[in-house]
Parts: C-alpha cells; structure tokens; sequence
C-alpha cells in the first residue's frame, strides 16, 4: 500500500492544542485523530509537539501498514504574518495572457523575497487584477487593456521557524510536505461543518483558484507560464 497516494497525515498546530489527523482519500472521517489540549502552563515547545508525536506516529504506522514519509502542517499562531504587494504594467493595449501575467507574478515573488529576506512565502494569493478601470475577482480571459495591475498578498513564514519544524519531524525519517495557514483556509471556507483539515486539503489540492502553486520541476512539454498557473487547468 502506497502511503503517499492513500493518506494524508496532517499536524494541527495553535497555542491551544495539537491535533494529528490521517486521512483516507475519498473519505471525509478520519482514519485516525487524536489531540492534546494545553493549558496556559504547558507553553508550546519542540519538546512537548516531540512527546506528543512519539505517542502516536508508531501507532498510525501500524494502522496503515506503513510509514508516513510526509506530513502537511497546519499553523495557527502569531508566526504566519501578511504582506501585501501590488504591481502595475503598460499592456499596450494587447489581450492580457497567462505569459505576462506569470512575468509579473514572478517580478512579486522576487520582489518580496528580497523584502523578506529571511522568511519563505507559504501562500501566494491574488486578491485583485484591474485591467484599465475594471475590477475583476478572478482572471479575466480574453480582455484588452492599456495597463493591468495586480494586488497580491503573501503569508510569510521565517526560515527559522521551517527548520525548527523540519527537525522535529526528521526524527522520524518525515519530510514537511506544505505548512498551511489556518487563518486562511478559515477566511477562505464560510462552510462551517467543514473541519480544518478537510478545508486545507481542498487548499493544498488547488481549490482557491487565485493562489499561486509554485511547482519548481515542469516536464520539458509545458511552458514556462505553468510553473505558476498549473492550476488553471
């Protein structure tokens, strides 16, 4: 059994609790769930997140066979902070296309990369593009413009914080496959019987059409605008 194309495991993490959850694709109850509520004395820490592991990684290993290579963290702290960022461009009067727009997507990136130098974007969300005096929500195929613009928001991570937690899962032989921003999967979703982990896998599997999924290899076949708008597809 191929635990990569079968499962999920998800780490929930706040100042409140940890929950670890295993989901089966195609099903929406979990495989396995279990949680640890703190209290205002149990401050959240490498060391406590690692016992709270040992008790139940081993134990899901068990229930599916197999070993968990990767997991998906979802973060819900203070650590995750917004940086918004706009871009305006001369069209010349030409049909907007997935190539210049993938051009300035990329001149943002870089641009907020070199802001933050020390902190990695986690999601890249497109809030607005404005071609002349229109206001559109969602990308606008086929229009001419003089001059389009785009209104981006990054969440951001610190590196130190992505090595802190690379480590505690490199104890047992996991990659962190994508850390999430709880605050916006929870802004994204109004549904409210959805749970978190649910809702973050229709994030993480592209659901929110105006986020960027970086994808650092594309085979030789597709073009360069792919690397950042796989999604529209």
């Amino acid at each position: 059994m191929n635990n990569e194309i079968n499962f999920s495991t998800f780490l929930f993490i706040n100042t409140n609790k940890l929950i670890i959850n295993v989901k089966q694709k195609n099903y929406t109850k979990p495989l396995y769930q279990a949680e640890l509520n703190l209290d205002k004395f149990n401050k959240l820490n490498s060391e406590l997140i690692l016992n709270f592991l040992d008790n139940h990684i081993f134990k899901i290993e068990k229930l599916i066979k197999n070993f968990i290579k990767s997991i998906y963290v979802i973060l819900d702290t203070e650590n995750l902070f917004s940086v918004q960022i706009s871009i305006k461009k001369n069209n010349y009067g030409n049909k907007l296309n997935f190539e210049n727009l993938n051009h300035s997507l990329s001149e943002l990136k870089d641009q907020c990369k070199k802001t933050l130098n020390d902190e990695k974007i986690i999601h890249m969300i497109i809030n607005n593009y404005q071609l002349d005096d229109r206001t559109f929500k969602s990308f606008p195929e086929n229009l001419n413009c003089k001059f389009f613009s785009l209104d981006v928001t990054f969440i951001c991570l610190s590196n130190k914080k992505i090595i802190d937690l690379e480590k505690i899962f490199k104890k047992y032989h996991i990659s962190v496959k994508k850390i999430v921003s709880a605050k916006y999967v929870k802004d994204y979703f109004k549904i409210k019987n959805i749970n978190i982990f649910e809702k973050s896998e229709k994030i993480i599997e592209g659901c929110n059409k105006n986020e960027v999924r970086f994808i650092e290899k594309v085979s030789k076949s597709k073009g360069f605008f792919v690397k950042f708008f796989d999604f529209f597809n």
